[in-house]
């Protein structure tokens, strides 16, 4: 400020003298031009750099016929300030935006930068602003507002045995405000991706956001949801060989002629059904009624888990024959007798052969 001081002292001197002398002296002239486009450019220099900052742009279309139907040239402003409180300021206390309120037609604008400054800013003396660049370029369009049908939109893959029923998007059309050239004709509005990998139950997404939200925005207050109903697949598998395990045999007979397995086909979840293994005691035959031998048709019984069922045709008895033990001891003491005998007889016979061969 001295400096400015005594530039301003000799300023007075000279013009003094031009007074009281009356005449004009070129050089003195010249030194006083000189002197006037320094400070002239020492001001200019100062004031410029006092703060600089980068704000971004925002678009203001309150109460406007007309809204933004492109992106603007630009959206980020740089506001310069000069003056004794410039470097007290934060970029948070200037605002810069355009108004759409100036807007009379559709097509591109040509509109100026407006800065909403705070209370700070506004009370603050000799500050002065500039932004750069001043003027902003934008598509404009008339503004409509439209219902459009809401498509929601699934991501992923869903685990190996599992299957989506159904999708339910609420509300099932989106109630929107935005540019004309933009929503005449648009048919549906696709949802933000919603996952579905390693989903293996039913859910339901809450505040379900959705694309071009750019373009054209949500009038009402109704939260978007989406729910995925998902269920496993059922499959049918062919078990080709059942072991059938035979229980409460009564001790007096024995098993003489039966089948050891059958085949039949199981239902249900994939995943399940799958890699279902064959327990023990799966196909149980019962063979309580049976008290002696003969043919008989047993019930078979398939303990199935409560995750499968069977399915198509099984049989659900079992042919089997039973001998009475007691028979087979009669059986056999009667087989050996008669082998004793055969085994008796044969030297007889050889001896009575011999005495005929001796007579001849």
């Amino acid at each position: 400020m001295k400096i400015f001081q005594t530039i301003s002292n000799y300023i007075d001197f000279f013009i003094e003298r031009l007074i009281r002398d009356k005449k004009i002296d070129v050089p003195v002239l010249v030194i006083c031009f000189g002197i006037s486009c320094l400070v002239c450019f020492v001001y200019k220099m100062q004031g410029v750099e006092d703060n600089t900052f980068v704000s971004e742009l925002t678009i203001k279309n309150e109460q406007a016929g007309f809204i933004q139907a492109g992106s603007p040239s630009t959206e980020s402003i740089k506001i310069m300030l000069s003056g004794a409180d410039a470097k007290s300021f934060k970029p948070t206390d200037f605002k810069p935006y355009i108004d759409l309120s100036y807007v009379s037609s559709a097509g591109k604008q040509k509109l100026p930068v407006l800065l909403h400054v705070s209370d700070d800013a506004k009370n603050a003396v000799s500050l002065q602003t500039k932004c750069e660049p001043s003027h902003v370029t934008i598509d404009v369009d008339e503004v409509v507002d439209d219902s459009i049908l809401l498509e929601p939109v699934l991501e992923g893959k869903l685990p190996d045995g599992y299957a989506q029923k159904s999708v339910k998007v609420t509300p099932q059309y989106l109630h929107v405000r935005g540019a004309l050239s933009k929503i005449k004709g648009k048919r549906t509005i696709r949802t933000k991706p919603i996952k579905i990998t390693n989903a293996r139950t039913s859910f339901k997404s809450e505040n379900v956001g959705f694309e071009d939200t750019g373009v054209f925005y949500k009038i009402d207050d109704e939260e978007i949801s989406v729910e995925v109903e998902i269920v496993p697949v059922k499959v049918k598998r062919h078990l080709e060989i059942v072991p059938l395990t035979y229980k409460s045999l009564n001790p007096n007979v024995q098993i003489s002629l039966s089948s050891d397995n059958i085949a039949l086909d199981i239902y249900g979840n994939k995943d399940i059904v799958d890699n279902f293994e064959v327990p023990q005691n799966f196909a149980v035959v019962d063979c309580s009624s049976v008290k002696h031998g003969g043919n008989f048709n047993l019930p078979l019984t398939i303990n199935t888990p409560s995750s499968i069922e069977l399915t198509g045709e099984y049989p659900k008895t079992v042919p089997v024959t039973f001998i009475s033990k007691a028979n087979q001891v009669e059986n056999k003491t009667e087989a050996e007798n008669a082998s004793e005998k055969t085994a008796s007889e044969k030297p007889n016979e050889q001896k009575a052969e011999s005495a005929e061969n001796s007579g001849e």
